[in-house]
């Protein structure tokens, strides 16, 4: 009997030692959060809102563009932590119309660029819009799993928070227009009396692609749910709202 209870001691023992040994090694959680820098890498979708450039019948999936990114944090304290973060996406809107938008002929073709016209059909018959963007933000975010004290799960952090950034853009808008038109031609006019069919028809099929540039200064509204598998790694999920200041187009 005392021989089994020595061998159950030690069996006890041997299991028990590698576990104490492996909490052992692992630094107190004030440890892992309070003056330590941390680098994460971000992936995801972006869409964007109140974009003046309307969508009119857009193609599947047109609201929404992947995003990429990453940032440096530097935690000051278990509750507060400093980021610099960096993101790349874009915002694209497409207008395919049902029926031809009426508009006047653009006018810029030579051929046609001193002609009064006597009536015109047609207008814009699509248009695209795609702005690129880099945005690079400050932002100071708060632990709100810190607030419950006696938290037992201190794998788990809730963090809010805010800032200040800058992106960085450049777009371009792509319009397509087409369209029918007829004119009286000067030509069918002798010593100021019309000639007969004195009317002549033109058509015209016009695009344009304009760049354009846009840097705007935006605050971001930062939400991290965040799960640490050990003490070197962090997984979660990031929302982020930008409110850019002074949008404009």
């Amino acid at each position: 009997m005392k021989k089994l209870k020595i061998v159950v001691i030690l069996i006890t023992m041997a299991l028990c030692m590698p576990l104490y040994a492996q909490e052992s090694e692992v630094p107190a959680y004030e440890n892992l959060r309070t003056n330590t820098w941390s680098i994460y890498v971000q992936g995801g979708t972006s869409w964007g809102v109140n974009v003046p450039y309307k969508n009119i019948n857009p193609s599947f999936g047109i609201n929404t563009a992947p995003l990429l990114g990453g940032g440096v944090n530097y935690n000051i304290l278990p509750w507060i932590r400093l980021g610099l973060n960096y993101g790349w996406s874009w915002v694209q809107r497409e207008q395919r119309y049902n029926s031809i938008q009426q508009l006047s002929y653009p006018g810029n073709i030579s051929e046609y660029t001193n002609i009064l016209w006597t009536s015109q059909k047609g207008g814009l018959a699509y248009s695209d819009y795609r702005f690129n963007h880099h945005d690079l933000d400050l932002t100071a975010e708060f632990n709100l799993a810190e607030l419950w004290h006696v938290r037992q799960s201190k794998w788990f952090n809730l963090y809010l928070g805010t800032g200040l950034g800058y992106m960085f853009g450049k777009g371009r808008t792509y319009n397509l227009s087409m369209g029918f038109a007829e004119y009286e031609d000067s030509a069918n006019i002798i010593n100021g009396s019309h000639v007969a069919d004195n009317w002549s028809y033109g058509s015209w099929l016009y695009g344009k692609n304009d760049g354009f540039s846009a840097n705007k200064v935006y605050v971001p509204a930062v939400l991290n749910i965040e799960f640490d598998v050990d003490p070197s790694w962090t997984v979660g999920v990031k929302g982020q709202y930008d409110f850019v200041i002074n949008p404009g187009n």
